[in-house]
């Protein structure tokens, strides 16, 4: 919780597409620092020692310090607030950092996570449903938690947890509503019922659809 890493950049001179080819050539991934400065600032990130940082990791709530090279003045902290990757190669494509204050609180959502087995699986047959699979909490940059566990080991059949169950770590808030169910305990019958679809007796013939327009390629974006 809180941890803080460095992450090494340098201020790109170039934008636009062709400048973003010539970097991915290098190994180097396009990224845009924004948030609390006024100008959002194009930097650069090296691929590979960017990937092996986020191996294995939510990215979501990690805070970086921005080492900018050859830049004077405070460094950054950010938050990473998407990653995107080249949908045909699945190579990184562009990556988005928030600049964050350590004395403000933002909201996050932060994975939740199951641990221990419910008595309502083990002994009466039933499942466990994930309703949520994260949770929109308010924190210090400081305090933002990797995950959020709930036991559900004492969780019967029909039985239900609710966010105001929940015991979040300290200086972490909820922000959604404390009625929310995240997470119970269904019959498998009703699994099954569920999957269920009716055919219908009659359906009418549909003559295929004609293509006429090539669909639209994906354009590359800085």
């Amino acid at each position: 919780m809180g941890i803080q890493l460095d992450l090494e950049a340098v201020k790109r001179e170039g934008i636009g597409k062709e400048a973003a080819r010539k970097l991915r050539a290098q190994g180097l991934t396009p990224a845009i620092i924004y948030g609390k400065r006024k100008n959002p600032l194009p930097v650069s990130l090296n691929t590979n020692d960017f990937l092996k940082m986020m191996h294995g990791e939510s990215h979501e709530n990690m805070l970086f310090k921005v080492k900018i090279k050859g830049q004077k003045g405070k460094n950054p902290n950010v938050i990473i607030k998407e990653m995107q990757f080249d949908p045909v190669k699945g190579s990184l494509f562009h990556v988005d950092l928030f600049e964050v204050a350590m004395d403000e609180e933002i909201q996050v959502h932060v994975p939740l996570e199951a641990i221990n087995e419910a008595v309502g699986v083990k002994e009466e047959g039933g499942l466990l449903d994930h309703v949520a699979r994260e949770i929109l909490v308010e924190c210090l940059p400081e305090d933002f938690p990797d995950k959020i566990e709930v036991d559900v080991s004492s969780l019967h059949l029909g039985e239900s947890i609710h966010i105001k169950d929940i015991q979040f770590p300290p200086g972490v808030k909820p922000i959604e509503s404390p009625d929310k169910v995240v997470l119970t305990i269904i019959h498998k019958l009703k699994v099954k019922e569920e999957l269920i679809t009716e055919v219908p007796e009659e359906e009418e013939e549909v003559e295929p659809e004609v293509l006429t327009q090539k669909p639209s390629e994906a354009t590359e974006e800085e």
